[in-house]
């Protein structure tokens, strides 16, 4: 029992346009066979002077695991530290006003038993009234070495990562490849039928069964990107912008040393620092196509399908036809920039080399063209070093503009200190000058104090005396 349609096997468009093809140039075939005349005009351009050339290219990349791995296991300490960042507690000691105290501790008790002038009045009870109390500050400094060393290595982290994702985003396609150029003349009498064409056929590179794998890959650096990003824009990184950043060789402090957190950012900027290669590795190998006999055949039937299918008032031959029979020739094909290594690497490869035999003329034409190429290149060269020269004398002006304008900065901020120091010290003069005055004013008054009583006291005698 035949099967049905529904009962078909299901084919992929690959199978499908196979199974075209050969019906297709089955068709073709039994009527070259079975037609003399299509026969005979089939035979003229298979020995046309035809010309072909075809390449065959595949692109492999493979992403390296190193860098994505080792970045995984420091982030979550790094974002451990940035949540939640180590503190260096700053106390400050300052005499003020008892009304400004926040709080009067055993210290400012001390401190008020050796400051006696800092006293106001005490009670016939032993109450104490001060005037001035010595407080302590307290305040809690981000900005220590340790933060400010996972601050740098975070903004590193996120240009070591962006370096490599920008690169990827625009030279991740790796594509096989084949490409076929042919060109045919034919001359029948003195009419001429010329033919040409290229054809190409381009598919994504499954990079030697590791598509999947590098797709991976790319989707933990994307998330990576996302989870660098969060760090920097996190509050920790907003507070710590204008803080220098540090440098090599990094400093292992007792806080590095001791904490987890901090030895696993250590190591990672260790990575990051040695790590001078991209992560990622690329592969071609390109090579001719081979024209067998048959597929040659097959090209025939394409040429003459094509030239069969031009409409013309023109292209009928003459009775009397006189034919000329040439050898087949082969090219090298000169690949499309988007399938070449200059699209990934940047690098200017030719292919279009013509291994037909030269003449004397030609060649000498050939080193004329090539003499002319490199004065042309030569005048390019002393163009471009004219206008490197002056974009360096403008940029040279501009560093010594903007380093005048830094100086006189410089100087304004100088002076602007200089005249803050010397308010400060106005300030102290004038504070000391008044308490001067007050402890002068004090000891008279007690000095005046004494004088009355003794005056009193003499008073009283005399009255004694009297009585």
């Amino acid at each position: 029992m035949a099967k049905t349609k529904k009962d078909a096997p299901v084919l992929t468009p690959s199978e499908i346009i196979k199974d075209l093809k050969q019906k297709h140039f089955s068709r073709l075939k039994r009527l070259a066979s079975s037609d003399e005349e299509y026969h005979e005009l089939l035979n003229i351009f298979a020995a046309s002077k035809n010309t072909y050339g075809g390449v065959s290219r595949r692109e492999v990349k493979t992403y390296a695991p190193d860098f994505i791995l080792e970045i995984e296991r420091a982030l979550p300490s790094l974002e451990a530290i940035v949540n939640d960042p180590h503190r260096f507690i700053k106390e400050t000691a300052e005499v003020v006003g008892v009304e400004k105290a926040k709080k009067i501790t055993q210290r400012s008790i001390e401190h008020m038993s050796q400051n006696t002038q800092n006293i106001r009045s005490v009670g016939s009870d032993g109450t104490i009234e001060p005037k001035r109390v010595l407080n302590m500050f307290m305040d809690d400094e981000l900005k220590i070495y340790e933060n400010r060393f996972i601050m740098t290595l975070v903004r590193r982290l996120q240009a070591f990562i962006e370096l490599r994702y920008k690169y990827i985003s625009e030279h991740s396609d790796t594509r096989h490849s084949d490409i076929v150029k042919l060109t045919s003349e034919m001359k029948i009498d003195e009419v001429s039928y010329e033919f040409e064409t290229k054809m190409r056929i381009v598919v994504p590179s499954d990079d030697d069964g590791k598509r999947h794998a590098n797709a991976d890959l790319l989707d933990r650096l994307l998330h990576i990107r996302k989870r660098i990003t969060y760090l920097t824009t996190s509050r920790f990184m907003l507070e710590m912008r204008k803080v220098a950043p540090v440098s090599d060789p990094v400093q292992q402090t007792n806080i590095m040393r001791l904490n987890y957190e901090y030895q696993a950012a250590y190591r990672l900027w260790l990575f990051i620092t040695r790590y001078d290669v991209l992560g990622i590795e690329y592969r071609f190998s390109q090579n001719d196509i081979e024209f067998k006999e048959d597929y040659l055949d097959d090209l025939h039937l394409l040429m003459l399908s094509s030239y069969l299918t031009l409409r013309s008032d023109h292209t009928m031959p003459s009775d009397k036809k006189k034919q000329y029979f040439y050898k087949p020739r082969f090219k090298k094909v000169r690949l499309d920039v988007d399938l070449t290594d200059d699209k990934i690497i940047g690098k200017s490869v030719t292919f279009g080399v013509d291994v037909k035999k030269e003449t004397l003329a030609q060649i000498e034409a050939k080193i004329k063209r090539a003499e002319a190429a490199e004065k042309r290149r030569q005048l390019r060269l002393e163009e471009r070093a004219k206008e490197r020269q002056l974009a360096l004398e403008k940029r040279e002006e501009a560093k010594k503009l903007a380093a005048l304008k830094a100086l006189e900065k410089k100087e304004k901020e100088r002076q602007r200190k200089l005249l803050l120091a010397k308010r400060k010290q106005d300030a102290i003069l004038a504070k000391k000058e008044k308490e001067r005055l007050e402890k002068l004013r004090l000891e008279e008054e007690a000095l005046l104090a004494k004088a009355r009583e003794q005056v009193i006291n003499v008073a009283k005698m005399r009255r004694k005396e009297d009585e």
